[in-house]
């Protein structure tokens, strides 16, 4: 009868984990939900789950989305989402299947996460304001829409992009980085708009009072460059143990 040799474990755990975590800058120990944890600046990092679904011997940390559908598509057998923790930005990971190189590329990349969403949560404040604000003004357009549809269709017809632009603004200020294509289309729209309405104003086929409306376009179009999120790069940890 053939003897099969059983795979080695590591022997992690979550002093292993405060080690190589309170390394890292601004890392304090901490609690959540009464179980052992590590904060940076009052932001969870990395803990040991409290909730009944994760496995014994899991660590709860603390990554982006997209990280997280990467490291559960490629290392299933390591890292892990249940139910309760699907709409949290985290993964589970069982330690018992990682080693202390790959443990330290993880919390380095739960501390980008967690120290750069601060930054990020400011500029997104300020970014949904901006679309707000712009919305409104797009949408405002509705009223000469009206007044103009038999005065001059052409220029109800462009109105009524603007104002469909309006409610989509309005609609992604919920949630500005999953639209990041519509908002930078908003941009370089506004720019296209303001360097036609610029060159007919120079010859004199519209008032020059309409530079008004190019530089408006303008601050339009550096404000939603200015403050367009960022798309996030997917980082892994090294190999994990077989």
């Amino acid at each position: 009868m053939r003897i099969i040799t059983p795979v080695p474990r590591s022997t992690i755990n979550f002093d292993t984990v405060r080690k190589i975590g309170l390394a890292l800058p601004g890392v304090e120990e901490s609690t959540a939900y009464g179980s052992p944890a590590l904060k940076v600046h009052g932001k969870l990092l990395a803990c040991v789950p409290s909730h009944r679904s994760a496995e014994p011997g899991s660590l709860v940390v603390r990554i982006d989305l997209d990280n997280r559908a990467e490291l559960l598509a490629v290392d299933p057998d390591v890292y892990y989402v249940t139910d309760h923790y699907l709409n949290y930005t985290s993964v589970l990971v069982r330690l018992s299947r990682v080693t202390p190189d790959v443990l330290r590329d993880l919390l380095g990349m739960a501390h980008k996460f967690v120290t750069g969403r601060r930054g990020r949560w400011k500029r997104e404040r300020v970014l949904k304001v901006v679309l707000v604000i712009v919305g409104l003004l797009f949408c405002a357009g509705i009223y000469p829409l009206m007044l103009m549809v038999k005065q001059d269709p052409a220029l109800a017809m462009m109105l009524s992009l603007y104002v469909t632009l309006g409610v989509f603004l309005l609609l992604a200020s919920r949630n500005p980085s999953a639209h990041r294509s519509l908002i930078a289309f908003t941009a370089w729209s506004s720019f296209a708009h303001a360097t036609v309405m610029g060159v007919q104003a120079s010859l004199s086929l519209i008032a020059h009072r309409e530079l008004l409306g190019v530089a408006t376009f303008i601050v339009i179009g550096l404000t939603l460059i200015a403050l367009a999120p960022a798309k996030q790069p997917v980082e892994r940890p090294s190999a994990v143990v077989a």
